[in-house]
């Protein structure tokens, strides 16, 4: 199966051309299908990185994902014969099927495209159905020779693409050997450009591959030399961050790539700071939380999609919680459903980490949450709603426990001087051996702690989304402030 990561749409039954704002719809209808399904090839989980995913690369024009249809003008009737409309119809038909997870049913009407067109665009898509439903099914040999054979002919960007996902994940030296062929077979400045950006997306996800992939000497000189030249700034934006990741030192030198015209744009300054490593990368990042420029918002949601799959997967991600707390530090606003996600499954991170180690969660991410849980009141998608609040109610339970917790401990601490200063005050006789001074500052000490106690437990309940026993755990704390702050103010009251 092609990994979520690449294949995001797919997952969701999302066409490639649909616009971003179609994704939560198709969501929900995913959502449907996985509940009516025993079988299904996806949980909830799934959905929601995939979802992640689409939002996270919304503008990244070269987001390296496997797209269906890969052209989708096939299927209208321009330049299409009339006798091809049958054909056209049953294509339409297994792009359907592809998106509804019926990749069965879909490997058959391909066949059937294939059987009753000669048109080569017809064909070509009809073969790029049949390699996505092999891959979803797990036949990624078949996949990739369905594939091999589309991109035979007329050059098609988004199947050369489609070959290179497949390829980067089982046959790497396919990938290798397709990414010198793109950057040779490229005639014009727009195919060359396409080119530059189907090696780099090669590259970068062999970057991720166990074995070691050496850029070879010629790509990396072309593209050391294209960095200086009148690229289009989407282009330079990809180019330069990948030399960044891996020629560091050579564009560290900005006098390199002088030449270019967009040396003075913040992409410019973005490249120098990861060129620099990946620390002053993210410094940069925070540092321009509230840019709106395009590649700086492209990069700022890529690195939180990141950020957050770490959460998801990893079993301890606090590493990319650290980033995240600084992103959200910087004041990155709770204004999308990753930004509302980041926060949520950062607060978890660290409460998972503080079981182990001991420690009490900040109060502020009590507003992360609250922020987060309002976000997610406002979404109008019933199924998108709820399967976010089960996760946000999870990690509300888990802070406020963390919390009774540590306040448990500190009641624990101070409990038997409170109750004997207590008792000593309130009785003449051993009043007068009390040391005023010592009693008084205890007193004053321990009010302040029901005071913030008491505080907290509010703000808490206004959360909402609680387990019962949580909810209990809390009525029982309350109730323990409400003993210590009348004893202190007993205590001063007498003192």
């Amino acid at each position: 199966m092609i990994p979520i990561e690449h294949a995001p749409r797919l997952v969701l039954g999302l066409a490639s051309d649909a616009p971003e704002d179609d994704a939560t719809p198709a969501f929900a209808r995913a959502s449907r299908r996985l509940k009516a399904s025993p079988d299904a090839p996806f949980e909830v989980k799934d959905l929601t990185t995939a979802l992640s995913h689409i939002e996270g690369h919304a503008r990244d024009a070269n987001f390296f994902e496997y797209k269906v249809p890969a052209d989708p003008s096939v299927l209208t009737a321009v330049g299409i014969a009339d006798s091809d409309g049958a054909a056209r119809e049953t294509l339409s038909r297994s792009i359907d099927a592809v998106l509804t997870w019926n990749w069965l049913e879909a490997v058959d009407l391909a066949k059937d495209v294939l059987r009753q067109t000669q048109d080569e665009a017809l064909r070509d898509e009809a073969l790029n159905v049949l390699a996505a439903s092999h891959a979803m099914l797990g036949n990624t040999e078949s996949a990739i020779a369905a594939l091999q054979q589309a991109v035979e002919g007329q050059w098609n960007y988004a199947l050369q693409q489609n070959l290179g996902v497949l390829a980067v994940d089982h046959d790497p030296e396919l990938a290798a050997h397709q990414a010198t062929f793109w950057l040779d077979a490229a005639d014009t400045r727009e195919d060359r450009e396409r080119a530059i950006r189907l090696v780099l997306n090669t590259w970068a996800q062999l970057e991720d591959d166990e074995e070691e992939w050496d850029l070879p000497g010629r790509i990396r000189d072309s593209f050391r030399t294209a960095l200086g030249q009148d690229l289009n700034h989407d282009t330079f934006s990809l180019l330069g961050m990948f030399l960044a990741r891996t020629d560091g030192q050579w564009v560290a030198q900005a006098s390199h790539w002088g030449t270019s015209p967009h040396m003075s744009s913040e992409t410019a300054a973005m490249i120098l700071a990861r060129a620099e490593g990946f620390e002053e990368y993210m410094d940069f990042l925070v540092a321009t939380v509230h840019s709106t420029h395009e590649e700086t918002v492209q990069a700022r949601n890529g690195m939180i999609s990141n950020l957050i799959d770490s959460m998801w997967q990893e079993e301890s991600a606090m590493g990319a919680a650290g980033f995240a707390m600084a992103l959200i530090d910087g004041g990155l606003p709770c204004s999308s459903i990753n930004y509302a996600l980041l926060r949520i499954l950062t607060v978890q991170e660290i409460v998972l980490y503080m079981r182990q180690n001991g420690g009490e969660p900040k109060d502020e991410f009590v507003t992360w949450l609250h922020d987060a849980g309002s976000f997610l009141k406002d979404i109008d998608d019933t199924e998108l709603r709820d399967s976010f609040q089960g996760l946000y109610g999870s990690v509300v339970s888990m802070y406020a426990v963390q919390f009774v917790i540590k306040r448990d401990e500190e009641f624990q601490s101070f409990t038997a001087s409170l109750f004997t200063v207590h008792d000593m005050a309130r009785r003449w006789g051993t009043r007068r051996r009390l040391n005023k001074f010592e009693a008084r500052k205890l007193a004053i000490a321990t009010k302040e702690w029901a005071e913030s106690t008491s505080t907290m437990i509010q703000r808490l309940r206004g959360l909402g989304r609680q387990e019962p026993e949580v909810v209990g755990f809390l009525d029982d704390l309350a109730n323990q402030q409400a003993t210590v702050r009348a004893m202190s103010d007993e205590i001063l009251r007498e003192l």
